[in-house]
């Protein structure tokens, strides 16, 4: 499919940790944020390092939206033979062409709306708010970018296990490489978790 092949594309670029060129921004590093070694002190006296290179969640993330997103997806648990599906039924994986497809649709409807024309919904024909609408892309787009994430968090923990193997046994990073292949994780397996693709 096209999709994996831009996965492919994605995780192969130039970088220090992911294999891709420092100019641009990387899925799988936290970017280039500088190193502050600055020390806070509050007025109480406890000091702490300082936040500035840390993403600031609170800032970047507006509870009303979440909030509004979280009823979203609360109210679309209910399938259609009428069963109740968990809350992070979505989280074991959807093809990322299907949330390409569902996430351009609701595009439209977002767009339609956008443009001052009624959008109603193709299942029962009720009317479509650009919450409603924005929504349903944001589903679609955390869906897809959840289905990236997962073969490098994957590749992140084996990477973990390395270093934590060689902090205990005090190996190089040769006999590093036939411990954990000895728990089970080949190199083709290795160079799979870093290229979903393959």
């Amino acid at each position: 499919m096209v999709a994996n092949r831009e996965i492919d594309n994605l995780t192969q670029r130039e970088c220090e940790d992911c294999d891709r060129p420092p100019e641009t921004e990387c899925m799988f590093c936290p970017g280039p944020l500088k190193n502050d070694r600055t020390i806070r002190t509050f007025d109480s006296g406890a000091t702490r390092d300082s936040d500035e290179s840390k993403p600031d969640f609170e800032g970047f993330i507006c509870p009303l939206a979440l909030r509004r997103y979280a009823d979203y997806m609360n109210r679309h648990r209910v399938q259609s033979d009428g069963n109740l599906r968990p809350s992070d039924n979505w989280q074991k994986g959807i093809p990322t062409d299907q949330y390409m497809k569902s996430m351009l649709r609701h595009v439209m409807d977002a767009w339609t709306i956008n443009r001052g024309y009624p959008v109603l919904d193709a299942k029962d024909g009720h009317p479509v708010y650009m919450d409603e609408a924005l929504c349903a892309i944001l589903f679609n787009a955390f869906g897809y970018l959840h289905e990236i994430m997962k073969p490098h968090e994957a590749f992140a923990g084996l990477e973990n296990e390395e270093q934590e193997i060689q902090r205990n046994i005090g190996g190089t990073p040769e006999s590093v490489s036939s411990e954990v292949k000895s728990v089970g994780v080949s190199g083709e397996e290795n160079i799979r978790l870093r290229n979903p693709s393959l």
